[in-house]
């Protein structure tokens, strides 16, 4: 046999065995990657129903502002009203 197809062997052969090292490895990491996917869903659940309370939120402080706002304004006219009576 030629000297590099022995070497072109060598290296296949070490090619394979590297790559069986890393189809053990990716199979160990599964489950490790599972978990770390269950546990970003989760969490994003829970910034999902946090976010969903500071808007609710939100929407309240200004829908409050808006109501003081109108209040204000109606007793603005009801004092323009009262100082054009007295």
């Amino acid at each position: 046999m030629p000297q590099g197809y022995e070497r072109c062997a060598q290296c296949i052969a070490d090619l394979n065995q590297e790559m069986a090292a890393y189809g053990i490895l990716i199979t160990q990491l599964r489950p490790q990657i599972a978990d770390l996917e269950y546990q970003i869903e989760n969490r994003v659940k829970q910034y999902n129903i946090r976010m969903q309370e500071r808007v609710k939120f939100g929407e309240q402080v200004q829908s409050m502002n808006e109501a003081w706002s109108e209040f204000n304004n109606s007793l603005d006219k009801l004092q323009r009203v009262l100082s054009k009576v007295h």
